[in-house]
């Protein structure tokens, strides 16, 4: 078995010569050495290729050197454009169809990834605009024409490649459905926000009707 006789610990920015400290140990046990080796300026810089002064010494428009006021370098780090991966700085917040190499570089439209470098809606979701990807869930209120809105009380909202299904004028959405709104007293109904004809109506038994203790005069209902 071999006996440890040295360790040896080495601290870098350090400008003075080597040191060692010797201490007698007790029990009549040789003695053990503790050693640190400091390394010049000029020997860091050599060693790291990502130490700098400048930005220019960064050698790569994506990065910057950071350093504080006191000191006389720094380190290249990605600008706040880019994302770090590695000794690489790729560019970030990428939308739909930009060149890619990462997923994460596609963060400019929700619900993208990265496929074949390019930036594209992840597999089952479709394309709102540059900036959305949407999820199958909702597909069915998507659109490119009023026509594949399966409803007559809903048209076709375009905002960019595709649309959405929206209720159209005179109707209120109550979910992915569009009911009639504006009612007037004894018109059917299946929610008491259609009868707004009647300030005061509520509905009913699928009716518009007044609300209790109320009576009705023209358009108007007291109490």
């Amino acid at each position: 078995m071999y006996q440890l006789r040295t360790i040896a610990f080495i601290f870098n920015g350090f400008s003075k010569n080597s040191k060692s400290i010797n201490t007698k140990c007790d029990n009549n046990i040789e003695e053990r050495t503790l050693e640190i080796t400091c390394q010049t300026f000029s020997e860091i810089v050599y060693q790291s290729k990502e130490l700098c002064t400048s930005n220019t010494k960064c050698g790569d428009a994506s990065k910057k050197c950071l350093r504080s006021p006191i000191e006389k370098i720094g380190i290249c780090v990605c600008r706040s454009e880019y994302i770090s991966f590695g000794s690489k700085c790729l560019e970030g917040n990428l939308q739909l169809n930009d060149k890619c190499q990462r997923s994460e570089q596609c963060s400019g439209t929700v619900g993208a990834i990265c496929q074949n470098n390019t930036c594209v809606c992840r597999p089952r979701y479709v394309p709102l605009n540059d900036s959305s990807c949407f999820s199958p869930d909702i597909s069915y209120d998507l659109c490119t024409s009023h026509k594949e809105c399966r409803d007559e009380s809903k048209s076709c909202s375009m905002t960019g490649q595709v649309g959405i299904c929206t209720c159209k004028s005179g109707f209120i959405g109550f979910g992915h459905e569009c009911l009639k709104g504006n009612l007037s007293l004894n018109e059917s109904c299946q929610r008491t926000e259609q009868c707004s004809m009647v300030l005061g109506s509520v509905c009913q038994n699928n009716r518009c009707d007044c609300k209790s203790h109320f009576i009705m005069t023209p358009n108007v209902l007291y109490m």
